[in-house]
């Protein structure tokens, strides 16, 4: 039997919820409040056989998909899930099923516990639920990976000097700022990802310090909001260079001066991702990020 919505939040549903979470020794548990208030604003399902809950799938809806979340359960339950999905979104306007990081639920995971990244980016390389999706019509959309660098160990105090002044003598230079200015609002206009936009945005009214690269007075990347979590986690959101200033290593320069920052803020360890192909990465293994885990995006078009 299958049970969707408001019959299914409470105090069983969530118990069976934390206990999957728990065995998978991946994902982090939630308290029962975060879990009703996800149950009461996406969109939950479970399996349950005689009285007992077998599977549950947490996802949302954007922009005519539907975005998985989490998936837990036996083998069978999961399949049963997944079809039943489908069944129910049949006569809607829901034309894909993504497992993405744009998914608008996001789903915090250990990397090296205990420490964690906020935002599985899709179905994790060669678990179960790959070999699942594959055989239910899935496809592979794209490759993500998932990095980790230790702050204590981060030296890179001579090469930061030297470039910084070595980048100053060609008109590139790097500022903190927190509040909106001319040249910010001139930047965003050039910004090519509105998520980017809507994170500096964000910061800016949130007042965290946003760190710009300025050439010849005009500003040409960023990275941040930047800010500590509790548990010592760097935590920013997003680093971007416009195509005028590549060549010159101001992305290089830009993320090790971000990582710099997060130390002397108190952070220990920061965590992001990127596309497996994306050559960003090599700044990242320079700077001492290592991969803890790959993803694949994967979705499934749904035919009338």
């Amino acid at each position: 039997m299958l049970t969707t919505h408001h019959e299914i939040i409470n105090e069983k549903t969530y118990a069976y919820f934390n206990q999957a979470i728990l065995e998978s020794q991946f994902y982090l548990p939630m308290t029962f409040e975060q879990f009703k208030y996800l149950s009461q604003t996406h969109y939950v399902m479970i399996h349950v056989t005689d009285d007992q809950i077998q599977g549950l799938l947490m996802g949302s809806f954007k922009d005519n998909a539907c975005y998985i979340a989490y998936l837990l359960g036996t083998k069978a339950a999961q399949y049963a899930l997944l079809n039943d999905l489908e069944y129910q979104l049949r006569t809607t306007s829901i034309k894909t099923l993504w497992w993405s990081y744009n998914n608008p639920i996001k789903v915090p995971f250990y990397t090296n516990p205990p420490h964690i990244h906020f935002n599985a980016q899709g179905v994790l390389k060669d678990s179960p639920i790959e070999s699942l999706l594959l055989s239910s019509g899935y496809q592979i959309y794209a490759t993500m990976d998932t990095y980790e660098v230790d702050l204590t160990s981060f030296q890179k105090n001579d090469y930061l000097a030297e470039k910084t002044i070595h980048l100053k003598q060609l008109g590139i230079e790097f500022v903190v700022l927190n509040e909106c200015t001319k040249s910010v609002d001139d930047f965003l206009q050039l910004l090519p990802n509105p998520a980017f936009v809507d994170v500096i945005r964000h910061g800016i009214a949130a007042s965290k310090p946003i760190l710009f690269v300025m050439y010849n007075g005009s500003i040409m990347g960023f990275t941040g909001p930047i800010s500590v979590d509790t548990d010592g986690r760097g935590v920013f959101g997003g680093i971007e260079i416009l195509d005028a200033l590549q060549g010159y290593g101001a992305g290089k320069l830009l993320f090790f001066k971000l990582l710099q920052t997060f130390k002397d803020m108190g952070a220990t360890y920061v965590t992001l991702f990127t596309g497996q192909n994306n050559p960003a990465k090599h700044i990242y293994m320079a700077a001492g990020c290592q991969i803890t885990h790959t993803f694949y995006l994967m979705k499934k078009e749904l035919y009338r």
